[in-house]
């Protein structure tokens, strides 16, 4: 008879078990979940970075259009100091928006 009651212990799974199982799949998916947030915000960052570099490269032809624009005879149509400025201003303009919309898309900012 003790037999076939260690049988029986032997081939149930004991709470402890039980709950150890769901614990260690409960934790898989959380670090699974972090795993892909931390991939997520890295992505955002590397974007974010990117538009910075764009930002800086425009604010630099915002304050200074002459050192960006080409200087070539007076009979060649060039862009113009003031039409250089004004397009890095425009570009300025729609890498901000580029990026809050990235960082928007991502999660990462609220309405």
């Amino acid at each position: 008879m003790t037999n076939d009651h260690l049988n029986s212990i032997i081939a149930k799974p004991s709470l402890f078990e039980v709950i150890g199982l769901i614990t260690v799949l409960v934790s898989l998916i959380f670090v699974g979940y972090e795993l892909r947030q931390a991939n997520k915000i890295a992505r955002v960052e590397t974007e974010w970075q990117l538009m910075n570099s764009y930002a800086a490269w425009d604010e630099a032809t915002i304050s200074c259009p002459e050192c960006f624009t080409p200087k070539v005879s007076e009979n060649m149509e060039v862009m113009s100091p003031e039409w250089a400025r004004n397009q890095s201003i425009i570009y300025r303009a729609l890498n901000t928006w580029q990026a809050a919309e990235i960082g928007y898309d991502e999660g990462l900012l609220s309405e």
